[in-house]
């Protein structure tokens, strides 16, 4: 997302697409599971330009990109599943990043995006604390998605509403790695798929430029079709 808005804007500077150099990379030698140029040595950062990791951009390149970040932004979502379809290899990860964005609107069948499933899944699996959760959660990304501050933040709104999926001890303070967290009664409904979290504590939520809010929310994500829809008769 990142690369994305950086990209559109010097778009919209005018800068040529050939005078910009981008290097991502989703794998490095000797390092399993890689998760980022954090990783890297300042020796093992030199050499990157030197190798297939560092490209000059195309238009077609920085063209999506634009069009990526218009569709992030856009007040409806219908112009992701197009941006997740995309394949193209000076962005390589584009289509996967928006493929995974989509997947934060709630679900028909829960009303969980996947991180709060995940998360909920590794407190019914016996993580005992918001840390352990969180390092369970992410290790089922394919690839790094989320920090453990904004996983936090998450989970203090999933212990929140009317029927809170989730309980801290002690209650009311923000969570922090070392907070003890269990599954409610009403989490466990809602993490079988017998309760939908959105219908029972409704959601304030904005992905990008789309605005989620209330107890029927228009834009769900499908798990069958593998794409966000729109529930008929509600805007």
């Amino acid at each position: 997302m990142q690369i994305a808005e950086i990209l559109a804007r010097l778009a919209d500077l005018g800068v040529p697409a050939g005078r910009i150099t981008l290097i991502c990379i989703g794998e490095h030698p000797g390092i399993a599971r890689f998760g980022g140029l954090g990783e890297l040595t300042a020796r093992q950062l030199r050499e990157l330009p030197h190798t297939n990791a560092c490209a000059r951009l195309t238009p077609a390149a920085l063209e999506l990109a634009t069009r990526a970040w218009a569709a992030f932004r856009a007040p409806a979502p219908e112009g992701l599943g197009a941006i997740a379809a995309a394949r193209l290899g000076e962005l390589r990860f584009l289509g996967e990043a928006f493929d995974r964005l989509g997947r934060e609107y709630p679900a028909t069948r829960d009303g969980l995006s996947l991180t709060e499933r995940r998360v909920l899944a590794a407190v019914a699996d016996g993580a005992p604390d918001a840390g352990t959760a969180f390092v369970q959660a992410q290790a089922r990304e394919t690839r790094p998605y989320m920090g453990d501050s904004t996983c936090f933040a998450r989970m203090d709104r999933m212990a929140e509403g009317p029927y809170p999926l989730l309980r801290l001890d002690p209650p009311g303070r923000p969570v922090q790695r070392a907070t003890p967290v269990h599954l409610t009664d009403s989490g466990a409904l809602v993490l079988a798929g017998q309760a939908d979290q959105v219908a029972l504590n409704g959601i304030d939520r904005w992905i990008g430029g789309v605005h989620l809010h209330g107890h029927h929310v228009p834009w769900r994500w499908d798990d069958g079709t593998e794409t966000i829809v729109h529930l008929p008769g509600r805007t």
